[in-house]
């Protein structure tokens, strides 16, 4: 597990846990994104001297997913988030996914192949 900012090329900041993928070789194929949230930023008015609030929206809201698989190449960037947004992350969707967390990540299905349910 490893809970990261993304910023996505459509310019969305997303919050997500995030696990890599590898295929047999070991080359990196994409990450998954367990319960991605765009970041929105919002003016505290009740304490401005503590600076802003965040607000956390479903990524993908009308999804019966969870975990989406998405390649590199969706993303500029990604980084560590404040703690104060790794804790706010944690509160709301738990630490990690168990399922993801204990699985190889080299015997994961092949990423070209669809995900989610037909």
């Amino acid at each position: 597990m490893s809970i990261q900012l993304l910023l996505m090329k459509s310019g969305e900041e997303v919050i997500a846990d995030l696990y890599e993928i590898r295929d047999k070789e070991g080359v990196p194929q994409g990450f998954i994104l367990r319960d991605p949230q765009i970041c929105k930023l919002l003016p505290n008015v009740e304490a401005p001297e503590k600076g802003p609030n965040v607000q956390f929206h479903n990524w993908a809201p009308l999804s019966a997913q969870r975990k989406f698989l998405v390649k590199e190449h969706a993303f500029i960037t990604m980084c560590d988030p404040l703690e104060p947004l790794i804790q706010h992350f944690i509160e709301r969707f738990g630490e990690k996914d168990d399922e993801l967390a204990d699985s190889d990540t080299e015997e994961q299905p092949d990423p070209s192949e669809p995900t989610g349910t037909d």
